[in-house]
């Protein structure tokens, strides 16, 4: 088994059928961009389909961006909205 065919059975093993959300914590930091892409992908697919909210935690600025209605940055002790667009 591949490391994204491994990922994504780990995904779909934690969807929970009562679930209102997916947290995704550093998913994909690890992989090439190519993996990144079909696996955030399947999780914006899943989200949809599930009619759940996605929140993704990442150090990764274009990912975000390219991903996310609103951005939220911790710092200094604070929670500040970065980014917001679209629909939210």
């Amino acid at each position: 088994m591949s490391g994204g065919e491994l990922q994504r059975f780990c995904i779909a093993r934690t969807l929970h059928p009562s679930a209102k959300y997916l947290i995704a914590d550093e998913m994909t930091a690890m992989f090439d961009t190519i993996t990144q892409a079909k696996i955030w992908s399947l999780m914006l697919n899943i989200s949809v389909e599930r009619n759940l909210g996605l929140f993704i935690i990442s150090h990764d600025e274009a990912l975000l961006k390219k991903l996310c209605n609103k951005v939220y940055v911790i710092r200094d002790k604070g929670l500040y909205i970065k980014e917001v667009k679209g629909e939210c």
